[in-house]
């Protein structure tokens, strides 16, 4: 008799620590869910991809002016280029070009009519590819003109670029679909890169709802009347 009261004891003991520690478990999810409440929430509305491979996507009449107007309005801007990044086949593309120097359009002009508007993303060049890796990690960042791939691609444009600064699309990490490039003909002083910062953070992150989630969401829909 004592016995199996003692193992009715043991079994109502371990019950007990199931029970408590199931309790604490959930206690502890709950938690982590409710402070990252904002983060479950914007991963809820935003679907967390890249480009669907070969997906590219397109700028509407918005930004094109948005663009047009930085280009025109600041005599530093030689031009701004939003790309279409595909990672699975290591390919960036080129969407929208604007500038204002006849040698940067005619460069795009020629390399849009022979259909190589695409470079890599990752290449032999460490200096590259930790630039890329740097830019698809959410970080803003300015690099000499002449230590860039492009530079090799288009020798032309050393004459009038002297720094390209880039923004991923959108400006901040897990949700990389491309990236803003401004080329400048000049060195960046005291604050300014600060302040290009704000402003182009702020294209790309625009370029993502405006243009990137519409564009998938066509896609999406056309896919679905399948």
């Amino acid at each position: 008799m004592t016995a199996l009261f003692m193992k009715i004891i043991r079994a109502i003991s371990i019950n007990r620590v199931l029970l408590w520690g199931a309790a604490a478990m959930l206690a502890l999810v709950l938690y982590t869910v409710y402070e990252n409440r904002g983060r479950i929430s914007a991963a809820a509305l935003t679907p967390r991809m890249s480009n669907p491979v070969g997906l590219t996507f397109s700028v509407g009449d918005e930004t094109r002016m948005a663009i047009e107007s930085k280009v025109k309005g600041d005599p530093s801007v030689v031009g701004v280029a939003v790309m279409s990044a595909d990672l699975r086949l290591n390919e960036a593309r080129s969407v929208f070009f604007y500038g204002d120097d006849a040698a940067l359009n005619a460069i795009d002009k020629s390399a849009r009519i022979a259909g190589n508007n695409s470079i890599p993303m990752f290449t032999s060049d460490e200096r590259h590819n930790s630039a890329t890796i740097s830019l698809i990690n959410g970080h803003f960042g300015c690099m000499k003109f002449s230590e860039m791939l492009l530079s090799k691609i288009y020798p032309e444009m050393n004459s009038s670029v002297r720094v390209v600064c880039k923004s991923s699309i959108p400006s901040y990490y897990g949700y990389f679909s491309g990236y803003v490039a401004v080329f400048l003909s000049s060195e960046l002083g005291p604050g300014q890169e600060d302040q290009l910062k704000v402003v182009i953070e702020k294209l790309a992150t625009d370029i993502y709802f405006r243009d990137v989630l519409t564009t998938q969401h066509q896609e999406n829909s056309k896919a679905g009347q399948k």
